[in-house]
């Protein structure tokens, strides 16, 4: 009976590999796998099923979307006819390729009879948001050996179908942008209020109308990317303690020394300062502790603080992008995608260095006005209270601090090379700080930025929704559609739509909605592929200079400025961020263009 049995399997595996490889070679593993699970299920499976009467039914295949994606979350359904030999059963799918395998025990008193007629066996597949896929044969091909019969379906294609609960996700993300946009409530609260609401309708309303079922708290979890929640931690941690050392004011200081009193020289200094922070920290972190100290010195000097401030925005959000850990939307792409820390350092930090060399003379030139009217000659009373502002209040803690910043930042280089996520040395270089300076830990903590953490959190369940129901699966295949193999074509599209699309709405949901579509796309490339990347990292680091709420820092310097008496209107903003916007996108997509 084994033999007879291995003989079949051995039958259909020849037959499943002949056919294969007559494609390509990822098309031949795939029915290797199926031989072997088959295989598998004819050793493990009882051979006495037939004695026993009853019929074994073993099932082999690999499921996948129009896009070629494994599919989660389907079930199998055997009718004979329109009449169901078996109850759904749940498929456990491979997420490398597809592959399944299934077995069902059904009386054989009826089945046996029809054996040889022209009644047809279906195999239906369902899976939410998915039309329903069915193989399907006639009786009299089928061959049942000592109890048992084996089928192999192939490949079965899934093709999307949207319900209420699809449209539910979409109008919610929708409606998080708005709010963000019109600031109608805080951004996190948005962010949170949505997420939740989906997971109250999959199981409350999703629980008695599939139909309305959109993500179960599950699969939200898994969404929730925890090594960019990881690496946001350990970085606040480390940046919080550094703050106390009173470091940054010592910058600020060093800058107005430098620029000797004149403010289009202390505009420049100011500038390359928050754009080497924004890489080294982050900009959100520098920009928080330049405002400050600009708005002083702005005022000492008789010059509109907003001249000063408005090009430390556009600054921060440039430098930013040059690392990975710099603007919250590389640390989204570099998760996402595998991306090191010196992959950003190669790709990425050259092009933002030739963009600061454009766009510093271009910023001076706007406010050129400005600056010449504003006092030209050093203040004593000035500079005297800015070096009193910039003494290193806590030496050994700052020695401390820098030290554990150089192992992180060894962390970062190195750590590419042995696959070490960039999460992994922020975590144990705040971990060390913390044991080696033993600061105040509420103190500590309270600095960290809770607010965003909770935000990426909140906009990871939203983003996750969406692409469970399918509509960056159809957004991506629409854009393949228009690219054709054209890399040059992919690359200018995925980058003009991300530099205005962080302009018009926050960069990081618009970067966390792009990346499954960019990975689409860069899979359908082949390996120079992998460019489409660092067009969405220049696209959403330099479009969120676009508008006031393109980016985070903007928001928050915006939110500053008005709180001590300088408020920043949408449109006073617009005139310097959307030019800058347009020649920093020409030179990022000159240097994109050099890279291909």
């Amino acid at each position: 009976m084994r033999t007879e049995n291995s003989l079949l399997l051995a039958s259909i595996g020849r037959q499943n590999v002949a056919r294969q490889g007559q494609g390509n070679c990822l098309m031949c593993k795939r029915a290797l796998i199926l031989f072997l699970l088959a295989l598998l299920a004819s050793t493990l499976w009882p051979t006495v099923a037939g004695a026993e009467g009853n019929l074994t039914i073993s099932i082999v295949g690999y499921l996948v979307d129009s896009q070629g994606q494994p599919v989660r979350g389907a079930s199998l359904l055997l009718t004979l006819d329109d009449r169901p030999l078996s109850l759904p059963r749940e498929l456990s799918v491979s997420p490398k390729d597809g592959t399944f395998a299934a077995s069902f025990d059904i009386s054989t008193d009826e089945f046996e009879q029809l054996v040889g007629n022209e009644r047809l066996l279906l195999v239906r597949v369902e899976s939410p948001y998915y039309q329903d896929a069915v193989w399907q044969a006639k009786m009299s091909t089928l061959a049942i050996n000592h109890g048992r019969m084996v089928i192999d379906v192939g490949e079965l294609v899934l093709s999307r179908a949207f319900g209420p609960g699809s449209w539910l996700a979409l109008a919610v993300f929708l409606a998080t942008l708005l709010a963000i946009v019109f600031e109608r409530l805080h951004r996190t609260t948005v962010a949170l209020l949505g997420a939740t609401g989906i997971l109250l309708s999959t199981h409350t309303l999703g629980h008695f109308l599939p139909s309305w079922h959109t993500l179960t708290f599950e699969q939200a979890v898994g969404y929730i990317d925890l090594e960019v929640i990881f690496l946001l931690l350990g970085m606040m941690i480390i940046i919080s303690v550094l703050e106390e050392t009173g470091v940054f004011q010592w910058f600020a200081f060093a800058a107005y020394r430098s620029s000797g009193g004149r403010p289009w020289l202390l505009a420049i200094m100011l500038m390359l300062v928050t754009a080497v922070l924004s890489g080294m920290l982050d900009n959100v972190t520098t920009v928080l502790l330049i405002s400050p100290l600009t708005i002083e010195i702005a005022l000492q000097m008789r010059l509109d603080p907003l001249s000063l401030l408005i090009p430390e925005i556009l600054a921060s959000n440039i430098g930013g992008a040059a690392t990975l850990i710099g603007d919250p939307p590389n640390i989204l792409i570099g998760s996402y995608a595998g991306l090191t820390f010196n992959d950003f350092l190669r790709e990425v930090a050259p092009g933002v260095g030739l963009t600061l060399l454009v766009v510093i003379p271009f910023v001076v030139i706007l406010y050129r006005k400005q600056y010449a009217h504003a006092s030209k000659q050093r203040s004593p009373a000035l500079e005297q209270r800015l070096r009193d502002d910039a003494r290193i209040t806590q030496p050994q803690q700052l020695k401390r601090t820098l030290a554990v910043l150089v192992i992180t930042f060894a962390g970062f280089v190195l750590g590419s090379g042995v696959h070490l996520p960039p999460a992994v040395p922020a975590l144990f270089g705040a971990a060390l700080l913390l044991a080696w300076v033993q600061p105040d830990l509420v103190k500590t903590f309270g600095r960290v930025d809770w607010t965003t953490i909770l935000f990426f959190i909140g906009l990871f369940v939203q983003v996750g929704a969406l692409q469970e129901v399918g509509f960056l699966s159809e957004i991506a295949a629409a854009s393949a559609s228009i690219v054709g193999s054209n890399l040059t074509v992919a690359m200018l599209l995925v980058f003009a739509l991300t530099l205005v699309g962080s302009a018009l709405v926050d960069n990081i949901p618009f970067t966390a909605a792009m990346l499954p579509v960019v990975s689409y796309l860069s899979t359908t490339m082949g390996p120079d592929g992998e460019i489409l990347y660092w067009a969405l990292a220049f696209g959403a680091c330099y479009g969120g200079n676009g508008t006031l709420i393109g980016a985070s820092a903007n928001l928050v310097v915006a939110g500053y400025a008005e709180r001590v008496g300088f408020p920043l209107s949408y449109g006073r903003y617009l005139r310097v961020g959307l030019p800058v916007t347009v020649l920093s996108g020409l030179v990022a997509a000159l240097w994109l263009l050099a890279r291909l």
